[in-house]
């Protein structure tokens, strides 16, 4: 059976069994605060690294943990939900979503 090289888990009992399974090395980390633009997210994030260092150490580590705009295009429902789906394609999978514009919207967070 293959094994995607990114998961995302949005639940804690379901990152439980990610990590049962062996696979939190697959783990990828998003910080979006609901009403919270990105440099908001990102001060968050910052703000609460030591707890988020404990829940997702490998994924920080690797570049794979992230603060998105929750504003503009998760915490409301319209149209923008639909360019939220390809923000996180973009992040989750770059060779599939080349040139989606992260620029703003995005960014690596370590």
């Amino acid at each position: 059976m293959a094994v995607a090289d990114r998961i995302v888990s949005l639940l804690p009992s379901a990152t439980e069994i990610v990590c049962a399974l062996g696979l939190a090395h697959h783990l990828v980390g998003v910080v979006m605060p609901c009403g919270f633009e990105l440099a908001a997210a990102r001060a968050d994030a910052d703000a609460c690294r030591a707890p988020l260092g404990a829940v997702a150490p490998r994924a920080i580590r690797s570049g794979r943990a992230y603060a998105v705009d929750a504003t503009a295009h998760f915490s409301r429902p319209g149209p923008r939900v639909a360019d939220g789906v390809e923000l996180l394609g973009a992040l989750f999978h770059p060779d599939t979503f080349p040139g989606a514009p992260l620029e703003g919207t995005a960014t690596v967070w370590a």
